[in-house]
């Protein structure tokens, strides 16, 4: 399901939305979760599972609404992590390495998928493409 669906859902909504999983961060897990440009502010946090793979969710929110929903891995490798989602995507269009880790990304639809690798830590994110048709995001 696109991410644009709840790209203008606030905070309540995000959180009912998650049918009573996602909780409210403390001003410390949002000061340390949020952009540091600011351009958003981390407000929810839930566990999430798919596979093998165990992660904490972080939602951001900006003046319009949910911007970004960030999976930071808490179990499961790296590496396949980056090799399930290459199978799931294709090669990534952007590809910036770096030493022990890079960040790829994907079109999806209308999101872009990043994935953000340091060493045996990732974090995926996920945030609708901005286009002509969603000028606001």
């Amino acid at each position: 399901m696109p991410l644009r669906r709840f790209a203008r859902a606030n905070v309540g909504q995000g959180a009912e939305a998650s049918k009573g999983a996602a909780m409210l961060m403390t001003a410390e897990e949002t000061r340390k979760l949020s952009p540091m440009d600011g351009s958003s502010v981390a407000k929810l946090k839930m566990p999430y599972g798919s596979g093998e793979f165990s992660f904490e969710a972080h939602f951001e929110f900006d003046d319009h609404g949910l911007s970004t929903v960030a999976l930071d891995l808490q179990s499961g490798p790296a590496f396949k992590l980056d090799n399930d989602l290459k199978a799931k995507y294709g090669a990534p269009f952007g590809v910036s390495p770096n030493v022990g880790g890079g960040v790829e990304k994907w079109n999806v639809g209308v999101d872009e998928v990043m994935l953000l690798l340091i060493g045996d830590h990732a974090t995926i994110y996920y945030s609708p493409r901005i286009d002509a048709d969603n000028k606001g995001l």
